[in-house]
């Protein structure tokens, strides 16, 4: 297994099921570090399919993926490499502390505040990650003067 040079050995060349279990095994500590992050990252990029995908950024957010990292895979799935719904929900779990850091936030934020309506807003939302709309400027259109009073009506459901 080409687990000493992930940076090279996941672009394709792993597929289905097994390359899941292996992103897995990364998440589960067994593989270290940047590299058990590119290894993961893989699979949102459409190297792997469908529900995987989508378990393997969830699983970034549940901690098992820590810290920047975290952010980075969630992001991805943003970016349209997770389809529909479940990256819609992927968008909503910002405002609970899922996707650290304040631009994800920002984004994620602006769909459960109203600003923007249903999935064609979150469209609009994705096609800022895809570098359509260009830097954090893209995002801060989207804030309201009272975030914080926002979410906190947000955190009562």
């Amino acid at each position: 297994m080409a687990l000493s040079r992930p940076e090279t050995g996941l672009r394709g060349e792993i597929k289905g099921k097994n390359a899941f279990e292996l992103a897995e095994s990364a998440l589960r500590g067994e593989i270290k570090g940047k590299n058990a992050f590119e290894l993961a990252e893989s699979g949102l990029r459409g190297e792997i399919k469908g529900k995987n995908a989508f378990e393997l950024a969830e699983s970034g957010l549940r901690g098992e993926i820590k810290g920047k990292n975290a952010f980075e895979l969630a992001e991805s799935a943003l970016r349209g490499e997770n389809k529909g719904k479940n990256a819609f929900e992927l968008a909503e779990s910002g405002p609970w502390g899922e996707i650290k850091g304040k631009n994800a936030f920002e984004l994620a934020e602006s769909a459960p505040r109203g600003e923007i309506k249903g999935k064609n807003a979150f469209e609009l939302a994705e096609s800022g990650l895809r570098g359509e709309i260009k830097g954090k400027n893209a995002f801060v259109s989207l804030k309201p003067p009272n975030r914080i009073g926002v979410l906190k009506m947000h955190k009562v459901h």
